[in-house]
């Protein structure tokens, strides 16, 4: 059994970033403009990255003068508009991301969505550390911009990005670092969904940490921490968020966990997200 396991991890090791990188899932819809996905007012903008990729970002002013921009990076799969046919025992929403955009506007707010290298029409390779000078490049735009109220959102494998933003950002403009479904980190993640692999040194294996947790301990961000999991999501499951919850809580950090009832990985309800980070960024 051990010489098989053995085999696995040799072939995961060398097809690992199709499992990790999914930015053309079963029938996705290539890529349309804001325009044509009913987002009003959204403007496409590139902006060019260390190593010469270029970033595509959807950029919508807040409505509301006190208004809030929120910074997006969306998870592993597909892209903005669209991440991918179900298979034939799944439901759920392909337009999820949407969905958060258009409350966001709902809201009198607006939003920077980014799309990561090799997502959308975002040129170059996904990779962890492809994925830091994507931020470094987002965080030069920000500073430019300089919105006086942000909200750092990251959804799933979007959340390492979110977590590290504030790390480049001025930390008087971040009202709250938000995270949805995402994990611990990659060791983590994969063992549980590979138990075979629970007595290896994954470490030596994978070409990507995704450290969550890490970066919560090591953050010197003093704001707001929002964590919010499906409880009964089964790609990731809940405890990788009450895991994370327990170290922030350990470092003193302000964070707090929020249970999202009746749904899964994908099919959160955006509205009740938005009402909650409302109220936690009033009091």
């Amino acid at each position: 059994m051990r010489f098989i396991s053995h085999i696995k991890l040799f072939v995961m090791s060398l097809l690992q970033d199709r499992f990790i990188f999914r930015p053309y899932p079963s029938n996705v819809d290539a890529v349309k403009t804001a325009e044509e996905y009913s987002l009003p007012e959204t403007t496409t903008i590139s902006i060019e990255t260390e190593d010469n990729d270029r970033l595509t970002l959807w950029v919508k002013q807040p409505e509301n003068p006190n208004g809030i921009m929120f910074i997006l990076f969306h998870g592993n799969t597909g892209h903005w508009g669209d991440v991918g046919k179900p298979s034939k025992n799944e439901n759920y929403n392909r337009e999820y991301r949407l969905k958060l955009l258009k409350e966001i506007i709902k809201n009198g707010n607006g939003f920077v969505a980014v799309s990561n290298r090799g997502y959308g029409s975002s040129t170059g390779r996904p990779s962890e550390e492809n994925f830091a000078k994507d931020k470094l490049a987002v965080a030069k735009f920000l500073e430019k911009e300089n919105y006086p109220k942000l909200i750092i959102f990251g959804e799933s494998l979007g959340a390492t990005n979110a977590l590290k933003m504030n790390e480049t950002l001025d930390y008087k403009n971040i009202l709250a670092v938000v995270i949805v479904a995402s994990f611990t980190n990659l060791v983590d993640k994969t063992k549980e969904s590979y138990p075979e692999f629970k007595d290896f040194d994954l470490t030596k294996v994978l070409h990507h940490a995704f450290d969550n947790k890490n970066t919560l301990e090591n953050t010197s961000f003093k704001g707001k921490f929002l964590l919010f999991h499906p409880v009964e999501d089964q790609t990731t499951p809940f405890h990788h968020s009450e895991e994370l919850l327990k170290r922030g809580e350990e470092r003193g950090l302000d964070i707090k966990l929020f249970p999202l009832e009746n749904c899964g990985h994908i099919t959160w309800n955006a509205s009740e997200i938005l009402d909650t980070i409302k109220k936690e960024i009033q009091n």
